[in-house]
Formats: structure tokens, C-alpha cells, sequence
């Protein structure tokens, strides 16, 4: 595999079904070599996160266990959320591999179908260390899959030398061809870049 990866380049995948939300990665890729990996010795389908799921309430805790959380908010508005299997790169030119998972969240108010998120986590903080949003999970913009895959060109030592490329979708629109937008990280942020194929 690591023959593989050397000939082609670092490629990992994850695709996510389009019911249900289901997902596990497709190729999974080494730690670095002679270096292990702290990101993937953590248990992310039962762990507690803090993290901002919607603009302007600060950071949330969430215990997840088997991947899923869940609270009765009373008269019949139950709060969910549920995360993806996480696929891990070195996304800021660190050495360090970080874990990127999908988050789907509903906010438990009757009819909202929530929204989905992508967060980068390492491996010494519960809050992420960055995120791309993504949409409705029943309207425009949502995640189908996410892909990371190496930076084309010179690339300057101690910058990323992978990017985040998202696959969105419209399901308002379900013969709608899906798109994708790219994603580096700058020191700060998750910036959407030209090219993605």
C-alpha cells in the first residue's frame, strides 16, 4: 500500500451514502513514517466534543457514543447529531496527521432537517482545530463525499502540501449535477481555493 501510495500520491476517500448518511473510509493511508500517528490511537466514535454547530452560541459539548448523540428537549423535539467515520491526513504541513469528520446535526425544532459540517480535530484539543461548513441536509450544498489529496506544485517546507476537497450536492434538485470546492489551510483557516477538478 505504501508502494501504492508513493506512485500516486497520498489520496484518501470517504463517501458518504446518500441515505442514511453512513460512511467509512475507501483507502486508508499510513501515519508518517517513523512517526506515530496520536490522531488515530483516540477513540472519535466515543469521545466528547466541544464544538460551534450553529453561528453565534459558542461551543457546545456533545458526548457522543457510537457515534451518535442524542436529547429529548421535551414536547416531542428530540436534538441529534451523528458523525462520520473519520479519515486522517496531515492537512497543515505539521508533520501531524489530523482527523476530519463529517458532522450531521438537527437542532431537535419539529421540521428542521439540520445541517451538515465538517470539522478537523487534532489530537490534543476537544474543539476542532478548523471547519468547513456545509448545508441543509435536506436542501442546497450539502456534503456527499470528501476527499484529500495532495497539493500540486512546489509546495514552500512547513506549508500544507494536501487539500480538503468537498463534493456538495443539492438535494432541493436531485438531477442537479454535484460540485466540488477545494479547501487549504492558511495557519487560521480552512480556505476555499480555485482548482478542484
Amino acid at each position: 500500500m505504501q508502494n501504492s501510495a508513493h506512485r500516486h500520491g497520498w489520496l484518501l476517500s470517504l463517501m458518504l451514502a446518500a441515505c442514511g448518511h453512513s460512511a467509512a473510509p475507501r483507502n486508508a493511508a499510513s501515519p508518517p513514517a517513523g512517526r506515530p500517528s496520536a490522531v488515530r490511537a483516540i477513540d472519535w466514535a466515543t469521545h466528547a466534543y466541544s464544538v460551534t454547530l450553529m453561528e453565534g452560541e459558542g461551543e457546545l459539548p456533545f458526548a457522543v457514543v457510537n457515534r451518535a448523540y442524542q436529547a429529548d428537549l421535551g414536547n416531542g423535539n428530540v436534538e441529534r447529531l451523528k458523525i462520520s467515520a473519520p479519515i486522517f491526513a496531515d492537512l497543515t504541513g505539521d508533520g501531524e496527521e489530523e482527523a476530519i469528520m463529517r458532522f450531521d446535526y438537527q437542532p431537535g425544532d419539529r421540521g428542521d432537517a439540520g445541517f451538515d459540517t465538517l470539522f478537523v480535530f487534532t489530537a490534543d484539543k476537544p474543539s476542532p482545530l478548523g471547519r468547513v461548513e456545509g448545508g441543509k441536509l435536506d436542501g442546497h450544498g450539502s456534503i456527499a463525499a470528501f476527499v484529500v489529496e495532495p497539493i500540486v506544485g512546489p509546495v514552500a517546507a512547513g506549508q500544507p502540501r494536501n487539500r480538503l476537497v468537498v463534493t456538495r450536492r443539492n438535494i432541493d434538485e436531485p438531477t442537479a449535477a454535484p460540485w466540488l470546492d477545494a479547501y487549504v489551510w492558511d495557519g487560521r483557516f480552512f480556505a476555499q481555493v480555485a482548482g478542484a477538478r
